[in-house]
């Protein structure tokens, strides 16, 4: 789940480089979008404070979160890669 707010230019420059890492490596992962402005419950159930953030799920359960900087290669380490 990828965590951000449309309002916040930072936000939506990590989604797009989210989505650019995913479609460079065969869309491995299923990107869903939560923006935080509507969908705050959701944001308070994953312990989301800030944004962006990214929480990997599998099978509905957390198996990792991602430190959101704006380095593609360090987000590709993170994922594994």
């Amino acid at each position: 789940m990828l965590f951000f707010n449309a309002q916040v230019t930072e936000s939506l420059t990590f989604v797009s480089l989210i989505e650019n890492i995913n479609s460079g490596n065969g869309n491995e992962y299923k990107i869903v979008k939560v923006d935080m402005a509507t969908k705050k419950t959701l944001a308070a159930e994953y312990n989301i404070e800030k944004v962006p953030a990214v929480v990997v799920l599998d099978q509905g359960k957390i198996v990792k979160r991602l430190d959101c900087v704006m380095d593609k290669e360090i987000i590709k380490n993170q994922l594994g890669m």
